[in-house]
C-alpha cells in the first residue's frame, strides 16, 4: 500500500505551511534545534474524517506530522541551475582548477593533516600553502614567458624560490 510522505504534500511559502491532498493545512508546530528542521502538524479534527487517512497516517496516530529542513528554500534556490550547461561547464573547470590544487597541496605541501590547532592557525597554514602554490605557478609562468626586459624579475623570483626551497 502506498503511503504519503513529505513530497506528497504541497508547501506554501506564504503561509509557511503544508497542504495535504484533502486541502487541509499542516501548520508550523515547532523547531527541532538539534536536528535542524521544522515540524508541521495537522489538526486531529482534519484527519478524523479524511478519505486519505489510511495512506497518510500509520498506526494509532491521530494527526499527520511532516518535517522540513530549516534551510530548504535556500537549498532549492542554490540547486536550481544544477542541470544547466553553464553549471556543468563550471564544474568541469572546478575539477581542473580547484580539485587539482587541493590534491597538489595535500600531496606536496603537508596538508594531509593540520599541523596547527584552532581555526585561525589552521586557516593560516592553508593560506601559506596556497601562497606557495601561487608562487610556484608564477615562477612557472615567468620561466616560459621571460624576455630580456623582465629577466630581472625572473631572477629575483628564482632567488626567492631557492631561499625557501
Amino acid at each position: 500500500m502506498e503511503t504519503y510522505n513529505a513530497k506528497s504534500f504541497t508547501y506554501d511559502a506564504e503561509q509557511d505551511a503544508y497542504i495535504c491532498k484533502n486541502k487541509c493545512v499542516l501548520k508550523f508546530s515547532r523547531y527541532r534545534r538539534n536536528r535542524g528542521y521544522n515540524i508541521y502538524k495537522s489538526k486531529v479534527s482534519d484527519c478524523a474524517g479524511c478519505p486519505h487517512r489510511d495512506k497518510c497516517i500509520s498506526g494509532k496516530m491521530k494527526y499527520k506530522e511532516v518535517t522540513r529542513p530549516c534551510h530548504k528554500a535556500e537549498y532549492d534556490k542554490q540547486h536550481e541551475n544544477n542541470a544547466t550547461p553553464a553549471y556543468k561547464a563550471v564544474q568541469r573547470l572546478r575539477k581542473i582548477w580547484c580539485e587539482g590544487t587541493f590534491a597538489h597541496q595535500k600531496a606536496n605541501h603537508c596538508m594531509a593533516k593540520a599541523k596547527m590547532r584552532g581555526i585561525a592557525q589552521t586557516t593560516g597554514q592553508c593560506l601559506l600553502s596556497a601562497c606557495a602554490v601561487n608562487i610556484k605557478r608564477m615562477l612557472k609562468f615567468l620561466r616560459h614567458h621571460t624576455t630580456t626586459l623582465d629577466s630581472s624579475i625572473f631572477f629575483a623570483c628564482l632567488s626567492f624560490r631557492k631561499a625557501f626551497s
